[in-house]
Order: C-alpha cells, then structure tokens, then sequence
C-alpha cells in the first residue's frame, strides 16, 4: 500500500513537472539508485521497473526534504538559541539599569529629606534671629526711655535745687 501511495505521488510529481514549462525534470543521482537483482531483472516487466524507478525518485524526494527540514530547524533552533541570549542579555542589562535608577531614587529621597530638615532649621534659626532682634529693640527702647527720664529727673532736679536755692538766697559756687 506505501509503494502505491508512493507511485501516486510521483506519478503527480511527474506529471507537474511536465507541465510546468521551463523546469528541467530531476534525475536521481547514480549512487541512489541500486541495480536490480541479477535473478529478478527477467522476470520484471518494464512498468515494474518504471514504479520501482518512480518509487525510488519519490523515496529520495521525500529523504532531500526531510533533510532540508532538518536543516531547516537546526538553523532555526541556533536562531532561536542567539536571540535567546540576546534577550537574556538584553534582560540582565534592563536589570543593572533597574537597580542602578532605584539606588539614585534612594539617594534623591534621602537628599531631599536632608534638605527638608535643613530648611525647618533654618527656619527655626530666622524664628529664633527674629525673636532676638525684637528682645534687642525692646530692651533699646526701655534704655532710651530710661535715658530720657534720668535726664528729665536731672533736669528737674538741677531746676528744683535752684529754686530752693533761690527761696533761701543761697548762691550756688560756681555761678
């Protein structure tokens, strides 16, 4: 039964390669093809040899594909190996920068908490600056007003002396 599915297959393979114009029919090599046995050659008739032919050219067509799918996956499997690594390296890169942006993200986050505790304290210094600055205008204006009223009371008090002075007629010494 495969020796008939095989003669039906190269007889279609035959026939369209007789149609198609242009295309050479393809001879099987001369190692492929086996002598006869000295003792069967009599007794075939000239179709068996031309099916045992035609078997023959399938048989080798369908081994040259088979080859060429093999060829074929081996080439497509050291494709799939190189894009593979490929990726991987790909990957491993993609991780490297992965880890490198989190460590600047970390440091970026401590800098600006850094910077955060560095401006409340500078607030706290310009609180603490400001809260000076009044203390130092209240105790200048509580100096200036202890000034003007000593010099008031000296005023008075050189005025009060001389009118005492003036009552009982003395004469102060360096007048």
């Amino acid at each position: 039964m495969a020796r008939d599915v095989r003669a039906l297959r190269s007889a279609a393979t035959a026939s369209s390669s007789k149609g198609s114009a242009g295309q050479a029919p393809t001879l099987p090599s001369a190692s492929t093809v086996q002598p006869a046995p000295a003792g069967s050659s009599a007794s075939r008739s000239p179709s068996a040899k031309e099916s045992a032919n035609t078997e023959a050219d399938s048989t080798l067509k369908e081994l040259q594909r088979v080859k060429t799918d093999a060829q074929n996956a081996r080439s497509d499997e050291q494709k799939a190996r190189a894009s593979e690594a490929a990726v991987r390296h790909k990957l491993a890169d993609a991780e490297v920068d992965l880890k490198r942006a989190k460590e600047e993200a970390a440091r970026a986050t401590k800098e600006a908490q850094q910077a955060k505790t560095d401006a409340k304290a500078a607030q706290e210094a310009k609180a603490g600056a400001e809260r000076k600055l009044a203390d130092a205008e209240a105790a200048r204006s509580a100096a200036e007003e202890r000034l003007k009223a000593s010099e008031s009371a000296a005023k008075n008090q050189g005025g009060f002396g001389a009118r005492l002075r003036g009552w009982f007629g003395h004469k102060p010494p360096n007048q």
